[in-house]
This record gives structure tokens, C-alpha cells and sequence, in this order.
């Protein structure tokens, strides 16, 4: 599909945090608004079935899928968000119409604008069961894809809270130890954002509690920066260590007193 006038880049904001301002671009120069997974325009590939096909494929409508694709529907159609038909079902959870997609052939791992996989917006929205299936043997999605900022699935379900998402991604493989652009990894997301589910599973699948971020801090200096006693004793009981210096020479021990 033809890309839009000049390169697509994922503003800083958008790339750091999945989810706010998830689809914004700069195109040109120019901030332009996109919708996400649940956006509800869809701009026709070819004004006829490959349209319908991305409507069909957002509203969750088995049946006409099924139908539009026996009628020679192209399964890998985009919309003007580089979206095909299995991203906008991944995205909403439509586990049936993701099945059927597949069934038909349709990469596992196309990508839209933002080099975000179907994979990838069903761990942002917390979709466990369209997860597993995009994992299974036989359709195999790349566990560990990263788009435009270096996020992978586990990094954006780790930043969203969606521990079940986690789990399941780290069972079959995924990095538990992950970097995105800004060296932050899964548990440093998870432990800055106060989603405890998602650091227990995180520590429960031996995710490396002692990592540096680009400005040398560490999970426990993030709990300990942000008030998180009971995120400090849970990565103290997993061998934290609270004499990591940071760039400014600050320790997590140091965070906690300034703290009182």
C-alpha cells in the first residue's frame, strides 16, 4: 500500500508510552492525528471488498469476513493507517475473526505505520486469548518484534498493567529483559507505573531486577523515587541491590531517605 505524502515518524511522546497519543504522527513536518486499533475510519484499499474486509475485520463480523474472503478479498488490505484486517482484530479482541484471517494466509507479523505487529496491539489491549493464538506453532508472530521506539508486546503489556498479557508472552519466549529506546525494561515500566501484578510475574519469571535505564536507575530506584515501599521489599527479596548509582551519583537507598 502507497504510504502517505513523506515518511510517517512516531512522535517522541507517542513512541515513549503506547497508548497516549498512541497513533499521532509527524508527517512532513506536521502533526497529524491517526486513529488506533480502535479507530473507527477505515479508508478503502480498492473502494470495494478489501474495504468492507477492514470494516468487517473491526466490527468482529465472522461471517462477512468469512464471506468476503471466499469472494476474493485481499487478506492483506491496509488502511490508511498501514493497518491490515488482522491488526484491527487483534487490537479489539476478535479472537474468531483473527482465526479466520489466519486461516486465509495473512502475515502474522505485518506491520502498520508505526511498526506495530498484530501481536503487539493485542498485548497493548490486553487480549490473553488473541495472544496465544498468534503464538501458536502454527502461525508463530514474532514474540520479540519492535516498532518505531524499540517496544516489544511484553515491554507495552508491562507499561499497561496487563499482567495475564505478560505472562503469557513470557511463558513462550518473550524478553523478559527487553529494552525500549530508553533502556527501560519490562520491570522498570511495570514497577514506575505501580502495576504490582505485572512486576510479581515479571519476578516470578526471573526478569533482571538490577538493569540500568539510559539515566543509570534501576526498578528499585524508581520504587523507591516513587514512594513504592511494597514494590521495594519485593525487589529487595529478589536480590535488588540499594548501591546502584545513577548518573547523579544517587542511590535507591538515597531516593528512599530523601523520601523520609
Amino acid at each position: 500500500a502507497a504510504r502517505q505524502t513523506g515518511p510517517a515518524v512516531p512522535l517522541p511522546n507517542a513512541v515513549a508510552r503506547p497508548g497516549e497519543d498512541l497513533d499521532e504522527v509527524l508527517v512532513d513536518g506536521e502533526r497529524r492525528p491517526a486513529e488506533g486499533a480502535q479507530g473507527r475510519a477505515v479508508s478503502p484499499t480498492d473502494g470495494g471488498k478489501d474495504s468492507a474486509l477492514l470494516a468487517a475485520a473491526r466490527d468482529g463480523n465472522a461471517e462477512a469476513v468469512l464471506e468476503l474472503l471466499s469472494k476474493g478479498a485481499n487478506p492483506e488490505a491496509q488502511d490508511d493507517r498501514e493497518r491490515t484486517a488482522l491488526i484491527l482484530a487483534a487490537g479489539l479482541g476478535h479472537e474468531d475473526v483473527a482465526r479466520q484471517l489466519l486461516t486465509a494466509k495473512t502475515d502474522p507479523n505485518a506491520r502498520d505505520v508505526n511498526l506495530r505487529t498484530p501481536l503487539f496491539h493485542a498485548a497493548h489491549s490486553g487480549h490473553t486469548s488473541v495472544c496465544t493464538l498468534l503464538l501458536s506453532p502454527r502461525y508463530e508472530a514474532d514474540i520479540d518484534a519492535e516498532d518505531g521506539g524499540n517496544w516489544t508486546a511484553l515491554l507495552c503489556a508491562a507499561y499497561r498493567g496487563e499482567s495475564e498479557c505478560v505472562a503469557v508472552l513470557a511463558d513462550a519466549g518473550a524478553n523478559v529483559n527487553a529494552r525500549d529506546f530508553r533502556d527501560w525494561t519490562p520491570l522498570i515500566w511495570a514497577t514506575h507505573e505501580s502495576e504490582d501484578g505485572c512486576v510479581h510475574v515479571l519476578l516470578e519469571k526471573r526478569a533482571h531486577v538490577n538493569i540500568q535505564d539510559f539515566t543509570g536507575m534501576t526498578a528499585l530506584s524508581r520504587a523507591a523515587q516513587d514512594g513504592r515501599s511494597d514494590i521495594v521489599g519485593r525487589l529487595l527479596e529478589h536480590k535488588a541491590k540499594v548501591d546502584i548509582r545513577d548518573f547523579e551519583k544517587k542511590t535507591a537507598l538515597m531516593e528512599a531517605s530523601r523520601r523520609g
